[in-house]
């Protein structure tokens, strides 16, 4: 497997056990800090480089909810763009997850109330099997831990895989590889 690329969105957010299990499994990694600026995202073209992408939360949520007032994040959702176009696997985050979320023509809206703790999660089963990550996962109930105020409208040309109780796109994603 080739480079993962993490984009961090934060300096106090780091891929954390995320990053301890790429080691784990040998997989080189190559941190990006796009929170210090544009400058530091791959040009949209490098996309092809990266055998996948993990993009990471930040505390910017009215940043998220209007992109358009920081341009790193218009860029990264222009990159994140390249990167579905490549059809490779992509994690997302918190923050991430809404940044994928406008990537993939979804939209991002204040939830009616916060989500913090352990959560039960549902797998979708007529669409898991065209996951990646729950097309293996042999429990379709189990329990995740959730801190968010926002969530992410359901991508155009999209799956659910997964809800819980208060979130019906707990994980959405398009090509059988986003999260």
């Amino acid at each position: 497997m080739g480079k993962v690329l993490i984009l961090q969105n934060a300096a106090l957010f780091t891929a954390g056990s995320f990053e301890d299990e790429l080691k784990r499994r040998g997989i080189d990694y190559e941190y990006r800090k796009v929170y210090e600026g544009a400058k530091n995202l791959p040009a949209p073209e490098q996309a092809k480089n990266y055998s996948g992408y993990l993009v990471l939360g930040g505390p910017l949520r009215l940043k998220v909810e209007h992109p358009e007032k920081a341009d790193w994040l218009r860029q990264e959702i222009s990159f994140l763009r390249a990167c579905l176009d490549e059809h490779k696997p992509i994690f997302a985050v918190a923050q991430g997850a809404n940044l994928l979320a406008h990537a993939q023509g979804g939209w991002v809206a204040k939830a009616p109330e916060k989500e913090v703790g352990w959560i039960q999660i549902e797998v979708y089963p007529d669409y898991a099997r065209n996951s990646v990550v729950y097309g293996e996962v042999e429990e379709k109930r189990f329990p995740g831990f959730c801190w968010y105020d926002t969530f992410n409208g359901f991508p155009p040309q999209g799956y659910w895989y997964a809800l819980s109780p208060n979130c019906r796109y707990q994980s959405t994603g398009i090509h059988g590889n986003c999260y």
